[in-house]
């Protein structure tokens, strides 16, 4: 096997690794049971704070992982790469995080928990992605947004030459 073969495969390895921890972890924690998440967002009626474990949990692991990260890999660029170059809070990232609390209070599971859900064949997980891949598709033409799946695609095509 060529060299970048092999690191596309280790990639691709770590990347199914990785996606059946983060499935099997939203199916522990509670975060694909609709209700639990409806509960914790119903803040002024009956109120369920047990998801708030779960975000203090993925908070704390991600500040070790990007601190390890940083004392790995020092300096801003490596940053850009996984974080992106955009650093203020504008309005698109304002509308969006709206709209996306608006949707998991509606659905009660969000993006992540929905794929996970849709591996526990809830129908209704398949109506949400469906849709949520149509949005995606609809915010990228009206904000004349580049494809970025062709891009990432045609760009690791070319970085592993």
């Amino acid at each position: 096997m060529t060299d970048w073969r092999q690191r596309a495969f280790v990639r691709s390895l770590l990347n199914l690794i990785g996606g059946l921890v983060l499935g099997i972890g939203l199916v522990v924690s509670g975060i694909t049971d609709t209700r639990r998440v409806q509960g914790f967002l119903d803040v002024f009626g009956n109120w369920d704070p047990t998801l708030s474990f779960v975000a203090v949990g993925a908070w704390l692991a991600m500040l070790v992982g990007w601190r390890v990260a940083l004392r790995r890999h020092p300096g801003r660029q490596w940053l850009e790469r996984f974080a992106g170059e955009k650093t203020s809070c504008g309005p698109a990232l304002l509308i969006g995080t709206c709209l996306l609390g608006v949707s998991v209070g509606l659905v009660g599971f969000g993006a992540a928990a929905s794929l996970a859900v849709l591996g526990l064949g809830d129908w209704r997980a398949a109506v949400f992605v469906v849709a949520m891949l149509v949005g995606v598709r609809v915010a990228q033409a009206l904000a004349g947004a580049p494809d970025f799946i062709r891009q990432r695609k045609a760009k690791s095509w070319n970085s592993n030459r």
